[in-house]
């Protein structure tokens, strides 16, 4: 199979994961700040490699104009979130988890692709990704 290897479009700000203390277990959480090109598209990879299970992944409109489709993509350039995220709002936060039900979970051992399509030319947001 070859390897995923998108073009890289807007632009994204990386924040080192830091440590959070989860029920009973001690996680990290990313955050990526992202702002659309003009034709409303995203795709980043992600500065450090995530290695764990992916348990959430919470998006934060800052400045949408428009419902938008959000993919985490793996190296093979699946969803780990199966879909979900086809029409995230333009105004509320939201949570993601796993594929098909809020129970489910990902394991990961690589970089995630950061890709989100149909938002609005300069729209901005912040996606969270709580890894356990």
């Amino acid at each position: 199979m070859p390897a995923y290897n998108p073009s890289l479009v807007g632009t994204v700000t990386e924040v080192e994961p830091i440590h959070v203390q989860g029920v009973t277990k001690m996680g990290r959480m990313t955050k990526l700040t992202w702002t659309a090109n003009a034709s409303g598209a995203v795709t980043y990879k992600t500065g450090h490699w995530f290695r764990g299970v992916i348990s959430r992944v919470v998006t934060e409109p800052t400045t949408v104009t428009q419902a938008y489709a959000l993919k985490l993509n793996d190296s093979h350039g699946l969803d780990l979130l199966g879909g979900a995220v086809s029409a995230a709002s333009t105004s509320a936060n939201a949570q993601y988890s796993g594929v098909g039900s809020v129970s489910e979970c990902q394991v990961v051992d690589e970089s995630m692709y950061l890709v989100i399509t149909g938002a609005g030319n300069g729209d901005t947001g912040i996606v969270y990704i709580y890894e356990l």
